[in-house]
């Protein structure tokens, strides 16, 4: 989820407690970006790229003990930067697909 900064919002990103739909037999984890961090330089793309790592990054550090913090940055070393510089953001309407579609 995307936010404005408000007077109150957290710095950077937010992760939440993960929620349950057990009828479905899923769980959910909440986090939000403000919009901000997205925007704060002529980069918005690189910016988005950079914040869904960090978030992918928390996830997995939060989630899987044996991995650590130095794995998940010398990893992002390895990212394919001109492919996902060549990806056209926002995806256009008509690509823009939910789990559900």
């Amino acid at each position: 989820m995307y936010f404005a900064k408000q007077a109150n919002s957290p710095e950077g990103i937010s992760i939440y407690e993960p929620s349950t739909v057990a009828e479905e037999k899923l769980t959910f984890y909440p986090v939000s970006i403000n919009l901000e961090d997205v925007y704060k330089n002529d980069t918005p793309l690189e910016n988005i790229i950079s914040l869904y790592y960090q978030v992918i990054s928390l996830f997995i550090l939060s989630n899987y003990k044996n991995i650590t913090r130095e794995y998940m940055l010398e990893l992002k070393k390895k990212l394919d930067w001109d492919y996902l510089l060549s990806l056209p953001y926002p995806a256009p309407f008509p690509e823009q697909k939910y789990v559900a579609d």
